[in-house]
């Protein structure tokens, strides 16, 4: 499946990007030097071309690329003073604020490996991943301080909430700013799989790619200098990487601690926020405070794009109806990296797709014996990119398919040649020999006046083997009744996907990307 993108946007995407700009070379050169092949790389680049910009705000403030460079090699040295060595693996577990930036670049500006730790965790899961990715500290925000303890780690707090100035009080902040002798090893990470059944695997990420891999950077329309909202969360490969991104476009980018959908709107307002990159359930609380959108946010944002979890027709189609056609829907995993992405064109003609490969991407379908499927059928897709990730931590890697690598979902490309991921291939429910996947299911009660949000699953039957059970969130004021949705279900589309038994609950259990936690939903189902 080949990637759609112009010579002309091509053209566009690359002069935005500044390597049409002849003070880059300069500032790459001068950057590389000072850093190395480090994450600190393009902060440097940014604070020699734009020392005066604004790089990020966060709850306390604004830092300038130039102030921020300097707090990122501050730490480096106290990192490397308080005996945290090269290939040091340490565990973060913060939010979205300036001391997760500094310390992520600092640790690996000295050649230590960061563990990015999911928020969401409870004792024995943090336990278990520290343990098994051998991490030597963890750096925490205050309010996980109970819960680092309780797992027994070495631990440092983070608090740029109560110290502008420094971001670990812990740390000693040398009297220099910059080390020259500091040389990091080429830049690797450690991210942690969605894990929404259980403890999630490590994925090792390196620096083992091609020059497929940087189609990354031209997969999203996004522009240097723009004003840009993270609200994704940081320790998420989507948060993560449009974070790295950013300071590589040398953007001013908005985050928070905490997202909130009312302060979200005011920030955007404010910040006059011209990229937004979330998770699709914080697009519905967004919508949620504002159903017909905001005119004056509208006017300025020009790009939108979500990822980490599944993007529904009728989500995308209320955002654009919204807030205009700026919506990207950004297709990829922690293992794969990008596989697709879907233009706001390509969500109106048909909504909730992924799109189209990236440049540098291709895609195939294939069935059970490996053999590719034709056009319209589901197939299991693997993808090359250039960006697969290094292996499991634990061991083990993904299955390779003459180059292609499994993503682990399942879909089909429709008559217009844009892809749609029917779903995980292990979320597939067997009702009375017939395969379906939740995805069509929420898809439609998503449709239904009164719901705002849905999940499905397969639950057990002795005469079908599975039937679908589901659970819908009513919008605010509304009553739905459980047996007129499976009756709406049943007229429109076959009867084995018409669910069984439904639950209107006040909300569906998602991981901090917006993922259905689909045991949690059987769990609801079970106790009803």
């Amino acid at each position: 499946m080949p990637s759609d993108l112009s010579p002309v946007e091509l053209a566009r995407r690359t002069w935005h990007l500044g390597l049409l700009d002849p003070t880059m070379p300069a500032a790459a050169v001068g950057a590389f030097a000072a850093t190395g092949p480090s994450l600190a790389l393009p902060y440097t680049m940014a604070a020699l071309r734009f020392p005066r910009r604004v790089a990020i705000t966060d709850d306390i403030g604004s830092l300038t690329y130039l102030q921020l460079l300097t707090r990122i090699e501050k730490l480096a040295v106290a990192l490397r003073t308080a005996g945290i060595a090269a290939d040091d693996r340490v565990g973060l577990l913060c939010r979205n604020h300036r001391g997760f930036v500094e310390l992520n670049a600092a640790l690996a500006r000295i050649g230590a490996v960061p563990v990015y730790l999911n928020i969401g965790f409870g004792v024995d899961q943090l336990k278990e991943v520290v343990a098994r990715e051998k991490a030597v500290v963890v750096f925490h925000d205050d309010e996980f301080t109970a819960l680092v303890n309780d797992a027994d780690c070495s631990s440092y707090v983070v608090a740029p909430e109560g110290d502008a100035d420094w971001s670990v009080p812990d740390l000693t902040p040398p009297r220099i700013p910059f080390n020259p002798r500091l040389r990091a090893a080429p830049p690797t990470g450690v991210l942690l799989t969605s894990g929404t059944t259980g403890t999630p695997k490590g994925a090792r990420r390196g620096t083992a790619v091609d020059a497929s891999a940087i189609g990354a950077l031209f997969a999203l329309p996004r522009r240097r200098g723009a004003r840009s909202y993270v609200a994704a969360p940081l320790f998420h490969a989507w948060g993560l990487s449009q974070l790295a991104l950013g300071a590589t476009f040398a953007q001013a980018i908005r985050m928070r601690r905490v997202f909130d959908a009312e302060r979200t709107i005011a920030d955007m307002g404010h910040q006059r926020t011209e990229e937004l990159f979330a998770v699709p359930v914080m697009l519905q609380r967004l919508l949620d405070v504002l159903p017909e959108g905001d005119s004056f946010i509208a006017g300025n944002l020009r790009l939108t794009a979500t990822s980490g979890s599944a993007l529904s027709g009728p989500l995308a189609q209320r955002w654009m109806d919204a807030y205009g056609d700026n919506l990207h829907n950004f297709y990829g995993s922690t293992e794969v990296g990008h596989v697709a992405v879907a233009t706001p064109a390509d969500l109106r003609q048909s909504p909730g797709c992924a799109g189209r490969p990236p440049l540098g991407a291709h895609i195939r379908l294939l069935d059970d014996a490996g053999r590719e499927v034709s056009k319209g059928r589901t197939g299991r897709i693997v993808v090359r990119n250039g960006a697969h990730f290094e292996g499991y931590t634990g061991g083990g890697s993904k299955r390779i398919v003459d180059g292609f690598m499994e993503t682990g979902d399942v879909g089909h490309i429709d008559e217009h040649g844009l892809l749609h991921v029917t779903g995980r291939a292990d979320d597939m429910i067997v009702s009375g020999g017939e395969n379906l996947f939740p995805g069509e299911i929420e898809d439609f009660l998503l449709g239904l006046p009164g719901v705002i949000d849905a999940a499905a699953v397969g639950i057990p039957d002795d005469e079908f083997g599975q039937v679908v059970g589901a659970v819908v969130v009513p919008r605010p004021g509304t009553t739905l009744d459980p047996h007129a949705v499976r009756s709406a279900v049943k007229a429109s589309l076959a009867t084995f996907k018409a669910p069984k038994r439904v639950l209107v609950v006040s909300d569906i259990p998602r991981n901090a990307t917006g993922k259905i936690r689909r045991n949690r939903v059987q769990e609801l189902l079970d106790a009803s």
